[in-house]
This record gives structure tokens, C-alpha cells and sequence, in this order.
């Protein structure tokens, strides 16, 4: 299941939150995701996964407080991707302590990916060190997928549906190429170092239509998971 799945589930099934748990068992199945999401993150159980991550895997917050740290001047908002990846951290934690052992977690808003945010934005090879601290920290995966697509592309679908890259982090709605260039850089050298670590890394051409692209590879992808 997807990372988002997992935690649906787990939150269903309780977090040990007194007030959480029973919001959520009134909660319609449609929207429960969304609503426990948001509950989950003002409960005393956010904290507690949280803090758990952040005994187990020290150096992962290292790694990411320090690159803010040194690429302040590179985003208005660092306190908002500090917060994404805060925000991430509960969510792995909830989700990987509830998992039956033969479960495959699809990590579709995962570690290795966080790194474009954390580290997309005006990507150059001055950055390459801090990407590599935190690559290095992290859980490892089992097996990497780069969904492969030129930054033109990527613009255009944003535009298509009225959406930008960059509004969030510097408040520029103009500069979505920009943002997708650097992010589409910082992707590539993820994977590459990811093979040079022995990690399976699988590449799609996404530049076609993106649906189809799924269907047609996902449970492929999922066997290959089960089977490695």
C-alpha cells in the first residue's frame, strides 16, 4: 500500500489518542483520510511518532536542519519545508509501526524523494554534499522509482490545471521552469548516486499520458517489490 494508505489505515484502527479514535470511527470512509490527517497532527500521537523517528534516526534531522541552515538564502520559507519533512517523518513512523511484516509500503511521498524539496529549489553542485548527507541518513529503500519527464512538460501540466511550483516557498508564481528544472537536477543526481549505492532504480518515460503510465506499471512494480 501507499504511504498515504498506511496511515489511512493505521488511523483507523487508533492511534491511542482519547479524543482522535472516536472522531475518526464517526468519520465516512470517503474522508477519512483528510480528517484524520489533520487530527492526527493536533494530537499528542503526532508528537510521539515524531519524537520516535527522531530517537531512532538523529542524524536524518541533522542533515536536514543543517542544509537549511546553509540554504536559508535560497527560500523564504524554509520553516515550511522544515515543517513538510516534520510532517513526513510522523506520518513513515505511524505507518511502518502498524504494518503487518509481509506488508509492501509504496512509498510514494517517500525519503529519497523528499530530497526535491528539501533540496530542489535552485539545486547546484554546491548542494550536492548536503543531498548526499541526507541520502545517506535515511531509511533505505528497497527499490527507487523516478517517474522521468522534461521540466517543459511538467510546466505545462501544472498550468493546465491552474497550479504553480513555487507560490509556497518564495511567493514567485512566474517561475514554475525554474523550480522544475532544478527539481528534475536534483532527481537525476539522487538516482545516479542511488545506483552507485547498489540501490535498484527504475525509470519510466512519463512524458506521455500519466494515467495509462501508472495502470500499466504499478502492479508490475509492486510484483517486483513482493519479489525482491
Amino acid at each position: 500500500m501507499s504511504l498515504r494508505q498506511a496511515v489511512s489505515s493505521a488511523l483507523s484502527t487508533g492511534v491511542g489518542d482519547r479524543w482522535v479514535d472516536p472522531l475518526l470511527r464517526m468519520t465516512p470512509s470517503g474522508i477519512r483520510l483528510r480528517f484524520g490527517d489533520r487530527l492526527f497532527f493536533r494530537s499528542k500521537a503526532s508528537f510521539r511518532y515524531l519524537a520516535a523517528f527522531l530517537q531512532q534516526h538523529p542524524e536524518v534531522a541533522g542533515a536536514v536542519f543543517s542544509a537549511q541552515a546553509r540554504r536559508a538564502d535560497h527560500e523564504m520559507r524554509p520553516d515550511l519545508v522544515i515543517g513538510w519533512f516534520l510532517q513526513m517523518v510522523a506520518r513513515y513512523q505511524l505507518a511502518t509501526s502498524t504494518l503487518e511484516p509481509d506488508t509492501v509500503l509504496v512509498m510514494d511521498e517517500g525519503f529519497v524523494q523528499r530530497s526535491v524539496l528539501l533540496f530542489g529549489h535552485r539545486f547546484a553542485v554546491s548542494d550536492h554534499d548536503d543531498a548526499d548527507r541526507y541520502v545517506a541518513s535515511i531509511p533505505e529503500p528497497t527499490q527507487l522509482i523516478r517517474l522521468v519527464v522534461s521540466p517543459q512538460i511538467a510546466a505545462e501540466r501544472l498550468l493546465a490545471v491552474g497550479r504553480t511550483a513555487t507560490r509556497r516557498l518564495d511567493g514567485n508564481t512566474n517561475d514554475n521552469l525554474r523550480f522544475l528544472s532544478d527539481a528534475d537536477a536534483c532527481c537525476a543526481y539522487v538516482a545516479d548516486r542511488a545506483r552507485e549505492a547498489g540501490l535498484t532504480v527504475v525509470e519510466f518515460d512519463a512524458s506521455g499520458d500519466l494515467g495509462e503510465l501508472l495502470a500499466a506499471t504499478s502492479a508490475e512494480t509492486v510484483r517486483g517489490l513482493r519479489h525482491h
